[in-house]
Formats: structure tokens, sequence, C-alpha cells
């Protein structure tokens, strides 16, 4: 697409999109730095590492809890970080938690759960408000694409009464945290975790090995890196034999493959499907409500991701046979932000 402007008016323009993108870095820096700022005793030392003054610290937190950062691990301070503010917010809200060193032992809507500092922050905050809770899922397997450290597929077993749960998180580091959440809560009958990913069609990905960076997800090739099995929807879903289930998809971009390959066959496996999109929702929303599905997405939220990278067009897509497995209290509170179709 093309504007024609004149000299004056492009100037403008240039201006303009620069303050945009130096207004969004700054707002994302000041929201992390209050993080950091309020969790670490000695938060200058984070900076000194971050800007490549020194190589290594320690980092004291509030707590007293110490650990030793390098530039490539400083997102593991950052997600500490956030556990903290969570803490504050939990315990504001009556919550029971109980912190000694690195084990986290919370108890939420009268079940205890043990976790970490690095799992609790989207754990707790999945178990409290709830971002996927739009169906109701009792008695369905889920399929979970795009799991993290678990916390959707521990919401949907233990708090949506899922009959089992099947979990795929590809990054080793990740996946590793969250298996430990499962077997320390004894959850592994329950919920099935795969290293693995999902996409359009099998195959193989490499991925960091070794890496903390819990924001890390994009594949790299070194010799740190791990390859790690891809497999298509398809196979998955007639291997397991799936059917009357749910779906959820938020992979960071493979939903694209996923859609585009999976048969209408086994699209009407599922009952209900959610989707995050992250590069616009036309296509997919087109083939959900081309194989029956009634459809709601939200509005894009445009996302800048960094000079010479492609900008994030991202929301929700909620897809749906019939109106009886909505929870209607969860689509009530984001009916302001979407569009039926």
């Amino acid at each position: 697409m093309e504007f024609n402007v004149n000299k004056k008016d492009n100037i403008k323009l240039k201006i303009g999109i620069l303050f945009y993108i130096c207004a969004s870095i700054s707002k994302a820096n000041l929201s992390r730095a209050s993080l950091i700022n309020k969790a670490i005793k000695n938060w200058y030392q984070f900076y000194l590492v971050y800007l490549g003054i020194k190589k290594s610290a320690t980092l004291e937190f509030v707590d007293g809890y110490k650990i030793n950062v390098s530039k490539d691990n400083l997102s593991k301070a950052l997600i500490i970080a956030e556990f903290h503010a969570t803490l504050r917010r939990a315990r504001d809200l009556g919550l029971t938690i109980r912190v000694n060193k690195d084990k986290v032992v919370v108890k939420v809507k009268k079940r205890w759960l043990i976790l970490d500092r690095e799992t609790a922050p989207s754990i707790i905050t999945e178990l409290l408000f709830p971002q996927h809770d739009v169906f109701n899922v009792k008695g369905r397997d889920v399929i979970d694409i795009g799991a993290y450290v678990g916390d959707t597929a521990i919401y949907y077993y233990l708090y949506g009464n899922a009959r089992h749960v099947y979990a795929f998180e590809p990054i080793p580091y990740i996946y590793k945290k969250g298996l430990q959440v499962i077997k320390r809560n004894n959850l592994m009958k329950f919920i099935s975790f795969f290293n693995e990913g999902v996409s359009g069609e099998k195959g193989v990905i490499k991925v960091p090995k070794s890496g903390t960076n819990f924001d890390k997800v994009e594949p790299a090739e070194s010799t740190e890196d791990k390859v790690i099995k891809i497999i298509s929807l398809e196979d998955f879903v007639r291997k397991y034999k799936i059917d009357d289930a749910i779906l959820k998809v938020d992979c960071e971009g493979c939903e694209y493959s996923i859609f585009q390959k999976a048969s209408k066959e086994v699209l009407q496996r599922f009952v209900g499907i959610y989707i995050e999109y992250h590069y616009g929702y036309a296509d997919l929303a087109l083939r959900l409500k081309e194989d029956g599905f009634n459809v709601i997405y939200t509005k894009p939220t445009y996302i800048f991701k960094g000079l010479g990278r492609r900008p994030m067009i991202s929301g929700d897509i909620i897809a749906f046979r019939e109106k009886s497995i909505l929870n209607l209290n969860s689509i009530n509170r984001i009916q302001g932000r979407t569009i039926l179709q």
C-alpha cells in the first residue's frame, strides 16, 4: 500500500511513527522497571548486566532469595520479580501462600498446589483470573497446544473437571518446569505433558536446550540446540481417538499451519476451539465457519516487535458448534471487545 503525501507531511508521518515506536518501547520498559525496582534489593545490578557493564551479578530479592544472572538468563529475574507482584496481589485477595526458598505452596479454591518462583506467576494468575475458561470442559478431553508451564492444563483439569488434558510445549526448559509442577502435584495420570510441537505437518525443529529465558521461543541453531519432534494435529487426533473434545491453541503463529492442513473430519472431532491468533484472524475464522463452527473473535491488538520484525496482530478466536458448551460468564466478560460472526 502506498500513500501520496507531500514532503512536509512525509516528515510529520515519519516523526509520528518514530514517536509511536519510542512510546511503545518506553511503556513496556517502565512497566518492567517497576517490577524490578520493587522486587530486587540491589536492582541496579540488574541494569549493569542488562547494559553489558557487568557480565554477571548476584541479585537479592526483597525476601532474601538470591540468584546469579548473566545477560543470557535475565528474564529469569523478571519472572521472579513478576512472582513477587503476583504474591502481593494474591495475598490481597486472601490466598494462603507459603514460600520457602524456591518452593511455593499455594491454596487456590480449596486446593493446595506445589509450585516454584518461576511457574507460580502464570499458574496462580490463570487459576485466579482464568483467560481460557470460555468452554464447559467437564468430562471432555482437552488438547492444549502451547501449554507453557502447564497453567491452562492444570486449570482445565482441576477446576474445569476435564476428563484428560493432552498438553504440548516444545521449549525444553519451559517444558521441564511444567513437568515438575505436574509431577509434584500428582497430576501425571490426568495430564499428559509432551515436549513436542504441533503443526500442520510432522517434522522436527531446533530450539534452545538449556536456556532459561522463558520468552526465548524462536527456533535457533547452535551447539546447545535440541531437536524437537513436531507432530500433526491430524495424526494425534487419530492415534488417540479424540472425539467430542476441546482444542486450545496458543503457539506463537503455528495456528495457521494447523488449520490450513487439518481435514474437516478432524476438526469435527472438536465441539469447541479456542485460538490465540498472532497475525490476523480472517483466514482462521473463514476456515472454521466453512467447517460449520459459530465464530466469535476479539478485535485485534497491534504489537510492535522491533525494527525489521513483523508486527503482531493478535487476539482470540472462539469457535463452537453448540451454545450449550459456552461458559456464558466468561463470554460476557469479553463481550465488549468481540465481534459476533
